[in-house]
């Protein structure tokens, strides 16, 4: 791409009688999301799932968190004073927390209110305060596999034997 603007510029400025890149065809471009759920959409996504997910994935969906991420986050990342989600760490199937891969990957998050809405309510049901925010217990993090089977509508759930 940035060879194809080079030569568009110095077609149009006379520098080069032919562009080399016009007809060439680049590869599609990946990891780019079709599109984004409206805040409508998201609101109606959230209220299909059982209420014991829905800040998970609340978390998820507006605050941008990765899988890793979420299954780290601990209630202390949470700051409900300032509204603000501190990214500090991620988690590894193998290893636990870990670091993230790169410095950008610590950071600061808003949190919208509808994101809070959620949060807080959950924060009450699980009785803690210095624990894994959605954790299977206080230091053992979420499946994904079963987060994501009790998403799936009834008749699409995977049964806990199935591979």
């Amino acid at each position: 791409m940035p060879l194809r603007a080079i030569y568009r510029l110095a077609l149009a400025r006379s520098e080069v009688s032919l562009n080399p890149t016009g007809g060439l065809e680049l590869p599609a471009v990946r990891g780019k999301r079709d599109r984004i759920a409206s805040p409508i959409e998201a609101a109606e996504l959230l209220a299909a799932l059982p209420e014991c997910d829905q800040a998970l994935w609340a978390t998820a969906i507006y605050a941008g968190l990765r899988r890793g991420e979420l299954m780290a986050l601990r209630w202390q990342d949470i700051a409900f004073d300032t509204r603000v989600i501190q990214i500090e760490r991620s988690w590894d199937v193998h290893e636990g927390p870990i670091q993230p891969k790169s410095k950008a990957g610590i950071r600061t998050v808003p949190i919208a209110s509808v994101l809070r809405e959620r949060l807080i309510p959950h924060k009450l049901r699980s009785g803690r305060s210095e624990s894994l925010a959605f954790g299977r217990t206080e230091t053992t993090p979420f499946e994904p596999v079963s987060v994501r089977s009790r998403a799936l509508p009834p008749g699409r759930r995977r049964t806990s034997g199935e591979p």
